[in-house]
């Protein structure tokens, strides 16, 4: 469709109740699910109890992990099963309250207009029901030296813009993750010491948003306000696409392939084009969830039923759309076609131990095989970030690059209260990457 041809609208999805897809409605629905919550977590504790004597006596269950990672990891799992048996996920009033913190500083993003209601992002439901754009919450991240400079356009009611000419590299353009049910972009949620990390280290602005968590808004209210953020940057605050990284973890990494998707497919209706590169944190590729109850998913943070809970929000409604659907499951993807979705210029991390490994490894050798007979990463020189170590390594093949933290679990990266060593290294290089990318 041409740019200024219009179609005639689909009815519009309206939001739907989150009972519609809880896991467990006897128990989230329940008067006493406080009681329960109360009791959950004593049984909990009691547990890890157990385990610390179980590891105590036979040892950690990986031989990288001691028996506080271990306990860690598994206190964590515990508690991400609780959030799926009460349907636990930030209140939708969050999408409009102005929150800014010490270091974000908040923006409402406008609504796309309905020229971009284009291939996947107007995948209607079994009613005939297509999401319209909403405005989207955003907080700006800034590196350390323009922190002050963030501050003072709060404290005077003006808007930020990242500005490119002070020697930063570009903008990255975040989505966190949380299996599309749970969590948020701001400050002191989990995912707020990935993006510190980011900034920190690569010295560009971020522009980490809250999108509609699956809870009460199904696919494509996702993917909407992601095409939001992305014109909001390139058409509002005029940054290139060369001067963008597109980046997400987990959930977060797998709506940022659909965003690139739909660039490619439909971006040039209205003059959009790729970004610069896409930088893929733990990527969730299966949303049917197949390959990761098959390895690992019981020495990892995420509980099986975490990924289902979201697999199953997020198609809330759907009849023709399923978790099969490329759209949704990159890993699907035919590698010729998965090659074209994708930038030219990809970094993936991966856990070694984590329960998505079998995944995100299939997903980069499709999409390396796609690429095969290209002039990708032709190169000769040997990149900084590059390694081969006891701890794993990170290899690149076609533009598309993997890096693998042996020992480590799903998205570790947001979790520095035990693999801080093992963050800091991955973030040191993805900046070295991302000045490749960029310069």
């Amino acid at each position: 469709m041409k740019k200024n041809e219009k179609s005639q609208r689909a009815p519009i999805a309206p939001p739907h109740p989150i009972e519609c897809t809880q896991m467990y409605p006897s128990i989230a629905r329940s008067p006493f699910k406080i009681v329960y919550v109360f009791f959950s977590f004593i049984k909990l504790g009691l547990r890890t109890l157990l385990w610390a004597f179980q590891y105590l006596i036979y040892g950690a269950e990986h031989p990288r992990w001691n028996i506080g990672t271990q306990l860690f990891i598994r206190a964590i799992c515990g508690f991400l099963q609780i959030m799926v048996e009460i349907a636990k996920q930030p209140p939708r009033l969050f999408r409009h309250e102005h929150w800014s913190g010490k270091r974000s500083r908040f923006v409402k993003i406008p609504a796309a207009s309905d020229d971009y209601l284009l291939g996947s992002a107007n995948t209607p439901n079994a009613k005939g029901e297509v999401p319209e754009f909403e405005p989207v919450p955003g907080y700006w991240y800034t590196p350390p030296h323009r922190t002050v400079e963030l501050l003072k356009a709060a404290q005077e009611s003006r808007a930020h813009s990242p500005t490119l000419e002070d020697g930063a590299l570009g903008v990255v353009l975040f989505f966190h993750g949380g299996a599309y049910v749970t969590f948020t972009s701001q400050e002191m949620d989990s995912n707020e010491s990935l993006g510190r990390y980011l900034v920190t280290h690569t010295g560009m602005d971020m522009l980490a948003i809250d999108y509609r968590l699956a809870g009460n808004y199904s696919f494509p209210s996702q993917l909407q306000d992601a095409i939001s953020a992305y014109v909001f940057l390139v058409k509002k605050l005029r940054v290139p696409p060369s001067k963008i990284i597109v980046a997400g973890d987990s959930a977060g990494a797998n709506l940022a392939i659909s965003l690139t998707r739909y660039i490619h497919e439909d971006g040039h209706a209205n003059d959009l084009s790729m970004p610069a590169g896409i930088l893929l944190f733990s990527p969730w590729a299966d949303v049917t969830c197949s390959l990761a109850t098959k390895t690992q998913i019981y020495h990892d943070i995420v509980p099986p039923d975490y990924g289902k809970w979201g697999s199953r929000a997020l198609l809330y409604g759907h009849s023709a759309l399923t978790a099969k659907d490329p759209i949704i499951s990159p890993i699907f993807e035919k590698p010729d076609k998965l090659a074209q979705i994708l930038p030219k210029r990809v970094f993936i991390s991966c856990g070694g131990a984590e329960c998505l490994r079998a995944e995100i490894e299939e997903l980069t050798n499709l999409a390396r095989k796609g690429r095969r007979g290209t002039d990708f990463g032709k190169g000769k020189e040997k990149k900084e970030y590059l390694r081969d170590g006891e701890d794993g390594k990170t290899e690149e093949e076609n533009g598309i690059v993997l890096d693998v933290i042996e020992g480590a679990p799903h998205d570790f990266a947001t979790l520095p209260l035990v693999f801080l060593g093992e963050s800091k290294q991955l973030i040191k290089r993805v900046s070295l990457w991302c000045q490749d990318v960029l310069s």
